[in-house]
């Protein structure tokens, strides 16, 4: 009796969690794919692969761009010697400049950041050694050196950290120096 019970049970169970999913499942059964084609070939999409094609179709893509092209030169004015008086040599010096400046203001950062982790990992050894000394019963002596070792680790930080600062400040005058000469041309 008690095993009839439980089968009934299990059958209304799983009833109650197919019912739903019988009209997704039901469509899934007449559908099949064609692994030989491709897959938007039954819709029609490949028409315009298939069919015939004039010569305009086929090199349409080209001849806007070389429109493209043509018009963007029609819009700048040029001299009669070729120059169009954006770029010089002054400007260019000051642009290799200004990207040289920007390369070693981001170098002077990485470094200074490297520098920085450096002194945090260096503070966190101090920290554990302190309180591996307290819970071992260090002499007050050993306890005030990792003391003192820990406000020497924390000035190193601060000095990083206002040295970062002063990285990150020349990084981006020379990123607002080298926009400017870029706006210049």
């Amino acid at each position: 009796m008690k095993n009839a019970k439980s089968m009934m049970v299990a059958a209304i169970l799983s009833a109650a969690l197919i019912l739903p999913a019988l009209p997704a499942l039901a469509g899934q059964a007449g559908h099949r794919e064609n692994p030989g084609q491709h897959k938007g070939s039954e819709k029609g999409h490949d028409k315009k692969l298939h069919g015939k094609h004039n010569d305009g179709d086929r090199n349409q893509g080209r001849r806007r761009a070389d429109y493209r092209r043509r018009d963007r030169r029609d819009e700048q004015e040029h001299r009669r010697d070729g120059h169009d008086g954006k770029f010089s040599r002054t400007n260019k010096r000051e642009i290799h400049k200004d990207l040289k400046d920007v390369r070693e203001a981001r170098k002077d950062v990485r470094d200074d950041r490297g520098q920085l982790r450096k002194d945090s990992q260096e503070l966190r050894r101090d920290r554990a050694e302190l309180r591996s000394d307290i819970r071992n019963g260090a002499s007050r002596q050993e306890i005030a050196g990792d003391r003192r070792e820990i406000r020497e680790d924390m000035k190193k930080i601060a000095g990083s950290k206002k040295e970062l600062g002063q990285s990150q400040k020349q990084l981006r005058n020379a990123r607002r120096e080298l926009k400017e000469d870029l706006g210049k041309r």
